[in-house]
């Protein structure tokens, strides 16, 4: 072989060498990750019973200075909720009530009951998170109550855990069950399977709770708490979503003698995506009333609301029940900086109903529907919604006027159905924008394809030429 045939030939070697050695893509078939979830977020919680006050005191004579503020003008005490036990506000704010320490360890708030929560942080090291609870507070000298968490990466089956009859002071509840599942992996991230990545669910038997009168509250039959985070997609772009919600059927208040029957429950979802914004989706419950003097009383509405008076609530009782406290922490993680929903005004009854139109001796008990409220800030939405609010005020039949006795007491504010939802995603003009890759596929990584392969296609028809010039120099040998 001649020497421009040799090298023809090495040319041609080299441009098919080329053609061939050109990297091929990474397609979905390696676990990379989706550009875009580093700074998506959600969370979530759902609370079966809130009791934002509860009073096991009930009523009785005080002397100046030992327990309540002077009110020498007659003035009716302003119903607003003492401070929480747990080293909140003294309780002593203009028109408020102040109480001494040994009142403080029969005052109950900020504990809540059958607790849900799940939270989704794409670019924290625990990314997915999600807990059940069956109280969201503390007993003193008490060990802390049953609870179920999990934490992802790496993604895990469900897990499930069965209670027997729990007490926590005032509070009873039957068996039930706590289940959570946190779950992280670059598909999840992706936002293409649209199933949850993390989510709990708290179920409770027959809840009981007793006031200084008497069995307050009672609910007969299994209640459940769900909360839940996802990431989904929708027109290529990726949405972070958070979802909260609480089922039950029946409760009965003050012994009985009003009841609520539950025939929607309540739901709160929020989303957010970078390209189109956030949004709240809220429907309140649909709840039934009876008690004395009304039957089936129906309010569909947010801030819809009956009173009901009935008959007192029973014989006072000195309670030496053990204080239930609020939590000191949260068992999951949550986002930071998330702008916080407005608290709704207080609508108990004596705040609205006048005093001289209730007989002695009697009680209120006000039914409403809370309605969302919600704040945002940048591309962080965050909602929350009290499903059904619980408030009782207690009328004294005795020493009405006269120097040194409470004319009426708040025996409990309570909530039924608290629920909490944010989403967050990127801002605009961040690295982080969701991509437009279709759902069904992880972005394709790797050097550009076409560029190497017009290269290697030129080496290889530059040999070819170069060996057909070399063969017609050739002269035949003679």
């Amino acid at each position: 072989m001649t020497s421009a045939t040799s090298l023809a030939a090495s040319v041609a070697a080299i441009g098919f060498a080329g053609v061939l050695g050109v990297p091929g893509p990474a397609f979905a078939g390696a676990p990379a990750p989706c550009a875009g979830t580093q700074r998506y977020a959600a969370q979530s919680e759902a609370e079966l019973l809130r009791i934002e006050r509860l009073d096991l005191r009930g009523v009785v004579k005080r002397e100046h200075g030992a327990g309540i503020t002077k009110r020498d003008s007659g003035e009716r005490p302003t119903v607003t909720p003492s401070s929480s036990p747990a080293g909140g506000e003294a309780g002593g704010a203009a028109g408020g009530t102040v109480v001494s320490d040994s009142d403080t360890q029969q005052l109950i708030s900020g504990v809540g009951l059958g607790d849900s929560r799940s939270v989704m942080i794409a670019d924290a090291p625990v990314k997915s998170a999600a807990a059940g609870l069956i109280l969201n507070g503390r007993v003193p000298g008490a060990p802390a109550a049953e609870q179920v968490l999990q934490q992802a990466p790496p993604s895990r089956k469900p897990t499930e855990q069965h209670t027997g009859v729990k007490r926590f002071g005032p509070i009873q509840v039957d068996s039930g069950t706590m289940s959570a599942q946190a779950r992280w992996d670059a598909t999840v991230g992706c936002g293409a399977s649209g199933e949850d990545i993390s989510r709990s669910t708290t179920e409770l038997g027959r809840i009981t709770l007793t006031g200084a009168n008497g069995e307050l509250v009672r609910v007969p039959e299994k209640a459940s708490s769900r909360s839940s985070t996802a990431l989904n997609r929708r027109d290529g772009h990726i949405r972070s979503v958070a979802s909260a919600t609480v089922n039950t059927g029946r409760i009965d208040l003050a012994g009985g003698k009003v009841r609520i029957r539950i025939l929607r429950a309540p739901t709160l979802r929020v989303s957010m995506s970078a390209a189109d914004g956030g949004q709240v989706r809220y429907q309140p419950a649909v709840v039934e009333v009876s008690g004395p003097g009304i039957s089936g009383t129906k309010l569909d509405t947010p801030s819809d609301q009956v009173d009901v008076t009935i008959s007192d609530l029973g014989p006072i009782t000195e309670s030496g029940t053990v204080p239930v406290l609020p939590p000191e922490s949260s068992p999951v993680p949550s986002i930071p900086g998330l702008p916080v929903p407005s608290k709704s005004a207080s609508s108990g009854p004596g705040a609205v109903m006048p005093l001289e139109s209730v007989p002695g001796g009697k009680a209120i008990v006000r039914i409403s529907l809370g309605d969302v409220r919600q704040a945002s800030k940048g591309r962080a939405l965050a909602a929350r919604a009290t499903a059904i609010k619980v408030s009782v005020l207690r009328v004294s039949a005795a020493g009405r006027g006269e120097a040194g006795y409470e004319p009426s007491a708040v025996v409990a504010d309570l909530g039924i159905g608290m629920l909490e939802a944010a989403a967050v995603a990127p801002e605009p003009g961040r690295k982080s924008v969701a991509t437009d890759t279709p759902a069904d596929t992880l972005p394709v990584t790797g050097p550009r394809v076409a560029p190497l392969f017009i290269t290697g296609a030129g080496l290889l028809v530059g040999g070819v030429c170069a060996f057909v010039l070399g063969a017609r120099r050739r002269r035949p040998e003679s």
